[in-house]
């Protein structure tokens, strides 16, 4: 099914590891048992069906064939211009299980190298965590292969219906939480982490909408 060189449990294990899920947070989001992703990712099932293999893919926010190897991930979709590259900017709509992202009409400019090394995503922020550091409105480009973030970095993350960007925090014992700039907390395992930020971006104007 897959014309992907690296074996789909190897895949599905590293898309996971990106998350920083375990077996069974996945496996809850994807409405399965831990041990069937398991046994995915081990090789046990190196068939595990399409319709097992949909349901993880949604899990994981992911298209079918970009899952299986067939298609591309979203950083095939910048544009490379000398010593620029440009990151398609997209909206979000987040609904209690899954998010739609649709693309706009523009694009952001970031720097030719922070691309390459990273999978850089540009979305318009709808929270107002962290004002008037960012502004509801503003694009934040982020990385979304960066699931390890410093203390003190600003990240996105997924929750309350909104696309939100918050302060990465380790406490004294070491977990991870995220905090906004009137000191609300929240634990890493409240939200679902979508990337690091690379890059804030005030000068994008969202394209007018006909009435």
């Amino acid at each position: 099914m897959t014309n992907s060189t690296t074996p789909i449990g190897e895949r599905v294990q590293q898309f996971r590891a990106r998350r920083d899920w375990s077996l069974t947070q996945l496996g809850e989001r994807a409405g399965l048992d831990h041990t069937t992703i398991w046994k995915i990712e081990r090789g046990r099932t190196p068939n595990p069906g399409a319709e097992t293999l949909a349901k993880i893919a949604h899990a994981l926010e992911l298209d079918l064939t970009e899952l299986t190897g067939e298609r591309k991930g979203r950083r095939s979709l910048v544009t490379f211009v000398g010593n620029f590259a440009g990151v398609p900017v997209e909206e979000v709509r987040v609904s209690a299980d899954a998010a739609a992202w649709r693309e706009t009409d523009d694009y952001v400019a970031i720097d030719t190298n922070v691309a390459k090394r990273s999978a850089p995503r540009a979305v318009v922020v709808t929270g107002d965590c962290l004002v008037p550091d960012v502004e509801p409105g503003d694009v934040v480009v982020f990385d979304q292969w960066a699931h390890d973030p410093q203390d003190g970095q600003m990240v996105v993350v997924r929750a309350d219906g909104a696309l939100l960007v918050k302060w990465a925090v380790k406490t004294v014992d070491g977990s991870l939480c995220f905090e906004t700039n009137s000191g609300d907390r929240v634990q890493a395992s409240e939200v679902i982490l979508e990337g690091v930020v690379i890059q804030r971006d005030r000068r994008w104007k969202a394209p007018r909408r006909r009435r």
